[in-house]
């Protein structure tokens, strides 16, 4: 008779907990949803002691994700990690981590990652782009150009990838190369503020500041309430000895932070 009610009071501990961490499970589902992420991050730190084996993956991706969204970056790395040993070499996984790596500023265990991801997916181009980021972050330009390369020639359209190589250019003083690059993007894509921002820093650093006002110019005039933009403006009016303009968008890319919370 006591084993009887030792196995009954075990079996009503056991449902209870696995009825706590649905409902906990679902409540943090529910405020991802909702993109409120922090309580998110807090629910699905509560329902991970009381999951499952096979519920603890999925708890603990959700976890990382809630908190890579709160900008808890260090602490969505540890939970990706954990779910890492949970199912080893899961590629989305690997993904999401170098991701966050990169944000870390740690480029070596980023492209540590995307290289976990290519021995299984040679061609993934999302690995090869985090890679090649990372190897231009940390002044490789060789190895990031090669990277750039690659996903364009499987992607021909990605656009972060040709941005990528332009600024591989930049690093490397290949203007000309660079140049190139982004004036054949803007024939293909004439309404992306971006690029014109783009094209003038190069000019900038070429020292070529009217044309870089020009391109200033038409970005603003595509994304007019963009305070960087006048930002990089009264740079380049500073450069020309134009103080009093470049007073001016100081004051109007001040007003633009205060009315948007850039």
């Amino acid at each position: 008779m006591r084993h009887l009610l030792t196995f009954i009071l075990s079996l009503y501990t056991f449902l209870g907990l696995a009825q706590d961490y649905n409902t906990l499970y679902k409540e943090g589902v529910r405020l991802v949803d909702a993109k409120e992420f922090a309580q998110a991050a807090k629910v699905f730190e509560r329902a991970l002691p009381l999951a499952g084996e096979a519920a603890k993956f999925k708890t603990l991706v959700n976890l990382a994700y809630s908190q890579l969204m709160t900008g808890a970056t260090e602490r969505a790395v540890d939970s990706y990690t954990r779910a890492l040993e949970l199912k080893p070499g899961e590629t989305a996984l690997l993904f999401q981590r170098a991701n966050a790596y990169l944000q870390l500023e740690r480029y070596d265990k980023a492209i540590e990652d995307c290289n976990g991801i290519m021995e299984q997916h040679p061609d993934n181009s999302a690995a090869l782009l985090i890679s090649a980021q990372a190897y231009m972050l940390k002044g490789e330009y060789d190895k990031a150009k090669e990277g750039f390369v690659k996903v364009m020639t499987l992607e021909p359209e990605n656009t972060n990838a040709k941005l990528g190589l332009v600024q591989v250019y930049q690093k490397k003083e290949m203007f000309n190369e660079a140049l190139a690059l982004i004036g054949l993007m803007i024939e293909e894509q004439p309404y992306s503020s971006t690029l014109y921002i783009v094209r003038s820093d190069i000019e900038r650093e070429m020292g070529l500041y009217e044309l870089a006002l020009l391109d200033n110019d038409e970005a603003i005039k595509l994304w007019p309430e963009n305070p960087e933009y006048y930002t990089l403006r009264a740079i380049l009016y500073e450069k020309l000895g134009n103080k009093k303009e470049a007073e001016a968008c100081r004051k109007r890319a001040a007003a633009l932070k205060l009315k948007y919370s850039f």
